[in-house]
């Protein structure tokens, strides 16, 4: 029994020993197979490991809320986060706002539903704020053990969204183009038309369905009208159909056709190889040309019409292309240069230097680069152009410029021949610079009564408008006998002194006194000697060059002469000796004056005196009538039916000459007045009346004479009515304003104003002029009396209007003065009597 029991316990600790063992093995075996599962393992994982590390697309997984439990090294460059912070963040952060909704429910859905995979397009927000288009591929492995999460791969699609977004924005031009173009577009496949637009289906006049397949010539050809059936026999068909079927380069045709509507049209059509869907085609385009060829039939007649305007037009007309050659020219230049159009057509324009001198080229070069600046080039220029004959030509040029589409094609030059026109200016201009030089010499003679005076004025006034420094005047004395140097100016008293009266009594001084003939010596150097003797030292020394002497004379009676010279190369113009001639009228006649008043100051009678005052007045209102009729006279040539004006120019040559008549006649309607003034002639036309009338009567005298000034009128509303002259207080106000006027500034105040005083209506004129010493007060009334000292804006008059005032006053038995210092302004005052009775006065 116990040998039995120790056998058994042998085989169980062998059976023990050799499960031992056979575990052994078997966790040797384990062990063995774990080390090679955990290599495989291991080996797997770092595969695609590396495939997700290096993956240029952004993988994430998330988990089952949507949070980030790891992305890969591409997210950082596709979010332009760092993988750190990203971790633990929400994913739905990162979606745009306007997909997160959509995005949401995906998720969801995709989380509910093991192995659901998915596929969209979103923008995700990059950490600088910018969104990046992805692709997203999504895939539930929830229940994969080694996962456990949502995987997100996203790829950047951003530049083929861009070319998928530029494809289709040039694929809608390209579709806007063809439909939109405003020719009609076909494709031709041989001859079958297998594509048109819009338009080619206008034109043909056919549904684009009926079009398609339709031979093109079928389209084209059979519809031509009747009336240019010899187009076709011409092969012009033929040749298109050949040139458009045979893989040439593109060639232009114009026909006509008779469409679908019945309406026969001009079209325009090219074809040019191309590619259509793969094949080789050509494609065609036509064009709607009836309206052109319309107006190109209305051109060609305009042109015909303005081709016979521009031959008989009365100007030059010159066409010059960009590079200075002349392109076309009318028939008129020829009378204008002289030059035929074979002569300058396909010339140059330097090469014209002949017809143009230097200095009129430098001009016209100029207006040219104004109209091509846009400064300027449209106004007109004078030059002067050289006939063939050597004649001076005087031209009016007007340039402008000729355009295509914006582009400049040439210069257009319109030459006028204005020299006749120039000339009847320059006379007229010369007789108005006479008139002008006249009428100053006129005012100058008639602002004294003193002969010395008179002399002094007249000869600087005639230096000064002829712009010369020499000249002189000597009066007859001694009965005729004698010459006497009365003024001189620009020699020295020095040289005056040694000139006798012998050597004048025979000089030419002399003997145009004598012979009452005016004398021109151009050279004075060559003919010293018939000067007189000592002229042989002045010429040269004050370097004279020509002389005019003029006699002074009137009724037949030699009063005396004048002279004047020029210096240097200046000769006297025909124009300045006529007006040196007329000149010594003017003095002469303001010689007799003075000398009519100097004997009727001797006069001892009263009656004699009278006389020979009213004399004296009537020859200075004699005067003063003389250069109003010139004006008159210059004022009826302007409109001669010979000479041509510009409206402008007539304007303002009638303008000036109507003024100085109107002056010349106020001055000579003063001396006359003055002169019943005088004579005690001056019939008062008394009524009964007002002030406020008189005053209304006015207004548009006071517009006239007041000019800037600004009027004010104080008058009390209970003015009496009483007896005058209407027409003579109102010239009295009219005067002392006009005074007030030319003796103040402008745009200040002048105030008329008027009150009762000791049974007499006061009426006064004030002004804010410079003022008048108390020493020129009573002066101021007399005969042309002025203060030049101290005034600037004196007017020019007869120096008569407050003598005629005081007159006036005085026959109204009122009286007249003046209120003043200088400085301060001037008030000028008058009264009129009020008389009780009027009906006796009636």
């Amino acid at each position: 029994m116990k040998k039995h029991e120790k056998q058994t316990d042998k085989d169980l600790l062998e059976r023990v020993n050799a499960l031992r063992q056979k575990i052994d093995e078997l966790e040797k075996a384990d062990d063995a197979r774990i080390r090679s599962d955990n290599f495989s393992l291991s080996s797997g994982k770092d595969y695609f490991q590396a495939l997700i590390e290096y993956s240029t697309d952004m993988i994430s997984i998330l988990d089952q809320d949507g949070t980030v439990r790891y992305v890969n090294p591409a997210t950082e460059q596709i979010s332009g986060y760092k993988l750190e912070e990203l971790i633990g963040k929400k994913a739905f952060d990162f979606f745009h706002p306007h997909e997160l909704s959509s995005i949401a429910d995906i998720f969801d859905k995709g989380v509910q539903t093991p192995g659901y995979t998915v596929s969209i397009e979103n923008r995700l927000q990059r950490k600088d704020g910018t969104w990046v288009d992805v692709e997203i591929s999504g895939t539930n492995l929830m229940n994969t053990p080694l996962v456990e999460g949502m995987v997100l791969n996203c790829r950047d699609i951003s530049e083929r969204k861009l070319a998928q977004e530029a494809i289709r924005k040039r694929e809608a031009e390209y579709s806007s183009l063809v439909e939109l173009s405003p020719d009609g577009i076909i494709v031709i496949r041989g001859r079958e038309l297998i594509f048109l637009n819009e338009k080619a289906s206008e034109i043909f006049s056919y549904p684009i369905s009926e079009c398609i397949g339709q031979d093109v010539f079928e389209l084209l050809s059979p519809n031509l009208p009747d009336v240019l059936k010899k187009i076709e026999k011409q092969g012009l068909i033929s040749d298109m159909a050949n040139s458009l079927e045979a893989n040439t380069e593109s060639r232009t045709y114009s026909l006509p056709i008779l469409n679908g509507a019945g309406v026969t049209l001009w079209i325009e059509i090219s074809a040019s190889p191309a590619q259509f869907r793969g094949e080789n085609v050509r494609l065609a385009f036509m064009r709607d040309i009836t309206e052109r060829k319309q107006w190109e039939a209305v051109l060609q007649e305009s042109e015909s019409k303005f081709r016979a305007i521009f031959e008989n037009a009365n100007d030059e007309i010159i066409y010059i292309d960009n590079n200075g050659i002349i392109v076309d020219r009318n028939i008129k230049g020829e009378d204008i240069t002289g030059y035929t159009s074979d002569e300058v057509i396909g010339k140059s324009v330097i090469e014209l230097a002949h017809v143009l001198p230097e200095s009129e080229m430098v001009k016209m070069t100029e207006a040219i680069r104004n109209a091509i600046g846009g400064t300027g080039g449209k106004g007109l220029i004078e030059v002067e152009l050289t006939h063939k004959n050597g004649g001076l030509v005087l031209a009016e040029a007007s340039i402008s410029l000729l355009k295509r589409t914006g582009e400049i094609e040439g210069i257009l030059v319109i030459l006028r021949d204005i020299t006749q026109r120039k000339q009847a200016q320059e006379q007229i201009l010369r007789r108005n610079r006479e008139f002008a030089a006249l009428n100053a010499i006129a005012q100058t003679v008639t602002q004294s009564i003193e002969l010395d005076d008179i002399l002094n004025s007249a000869l600087n006034k005639t230096l000064d408008i002829l712009n010369i420094k020499h000249g002189g005047i000597l009066l007859m004395e001694e009965k005729g006998k004698l010459l006497t140097l009365k003024i001189v100016k620009g020699i020295s008293n020095e040289d005056i002194a040694a000139i006798s009266p012998n050597e004048i009594a025979q000089s030419d001084l002399w003997v145009a006194a004598q012979n009452s003939e005016p004398i021109y010596i151009e050279s004075l150097i060559d003919t010293i000697e018939p000067v007189h003797k000592t002229a042989d030292k002045i010429v040269p020394k004050h370097q004279l060059k020509s002389a005019m002497f003029i006699p002074l004379n009137t009724r037949g009676k030699v009063l005396g002469v004048m002279g004047a010279a020029t210096q240097g190369e200046r000769v006297f113009t025909p124009e300045e000796q006529y007006l040196l001639i007329t000149i010594g009228h003017q003095i002469s006649t303001a010689i007799e004056n003075a000398q009519l008043l100097e004997e009727a100051s001797k006069a001892v009678a009263l009656e004699e005196t009278d006389r020979l005052r009213t004399a004296f007045l009537a020859s200075v209102s004699h005067e003063m009538r003389t250069p109003m009729t010139s004006i008159k006279g210059l004022a009826s040539t302007l409109v001669q039916p010979d000479v041509e004006w510009d409206s402008k120019t007539q304007y303002e040559f009638l303008m000036t000459i109507d003024q100085e008549s109107d002056r010349l006649l106020r001055i000579v309607s003063d001396v006359l007045d003055m002169s019943k003034i005088e004579a005690g002639a001056m019939k008062l036309e008394k009524s009964i009346t007002n002030l406020n009338r008189v005053i209304s009567q006015l207004s548009n005298v006071f517009d006239n004479i007041a000019g800037d000034h600004i009027l004010e009128f104080v008058f009390p509303p209970d003015l009496p009515s009483m007896a005058m002259d209407e027409v003579r207080v109102g010239q009295v106000i009219t005067n002392l304003v006009e005074n007030a006027a030319s003796y103040s500034p402008e745009g200040t105040k002048i105030t008329i104003e008027a009150s009762m005083s000791s049974g007499a209506l006061e009426v006064s004129v004030s002004d804010c002029g410079e003022g008048i010493l108390p020493e020129h007060h009573e002066k101021v009334f007399a005969h042309f009396y002025r203060l030049e000292e101290n005034v600037k804006r004196r007017k020019s008059g007869s120096g008569l209007g407050l003598a005629i005032c005081k007159g006036i006053v005085e026959s109204h038995g009122g009286k007249i003065w003046i209120e003043s210092e200088s400085r301060n302004g001037s008030k000028f005052i008058f009264t009129l009597p009020i008389i009780d009775d009027l009906d006796e006065i009636v």
